[in-house]
């Protein structure tokens, strides 16, 4: 495993990352639309896109791909679309607010996905606030079923 200190979004450049509380807390996002944060310290970070990583070798194409970016999620998935549609991993997305909820699971159903709450907890969350995580699914894989006796 190797550990790259950058963001997957859907551009090659540099964001600010910003922090409300410690960095590395799960309050640090890059900024959402049409958010002002003048008064949040920040850092700047690279943004890459998955898609040109795997394309140039920078990384291997990803068998299983966890998505817990604060709102960024959409971004990031779009800047992985060829690579969710070429090699098919499977995706544990957590979403945070209905935009993300929204649009990355329309980009994801686009491409053949299935997505499932992963828990029942998830699932009343992302109902009632938008909040929680799915196991998003490619084209022809299906969960595991336990032998029934």
């Amino acid at each position: 495993m190797h550990i790259h200190p950058v963001a997957a979004s859907d551009q090659n450049t540099e964001a600010r990352i910003y922090q409300y509380g410690r960095l590395g807390s799960s309050t640090s996002h890059l900024p959402y639309p049409d958010e002002t944060l003048d008064h949040v310290p920040s850092v700047p970070i690279q943004t890459v896109r998955l898609d040109d990583w795997v394309a140039a070798g920078r990384v291997a194409a990803p068998d299983l791909i966890k998505i817990d970016v604060e709102g960024h999620g959409f971004s990031a998935l779009c800047g992985m679309r060829e690579t969710l549609a070429h090699h098919l991993p499977v995706i544990v997305f957590a979403v945070h607010d209905l935009r993300e909820r929204d649009q990355g699971g329309a980009l994801l159903r686009e491409l053949g996905y299935t997505l499932t709450p992963a828990s029942a907890a998830s699932a009343e969350s992302i109902a009632d606030h938008a909040f929680g995580e799915y196991l998003c699914l490619p084209p022809g894989k299906v969960p595991n079923e336990k032998n029934k006796s």
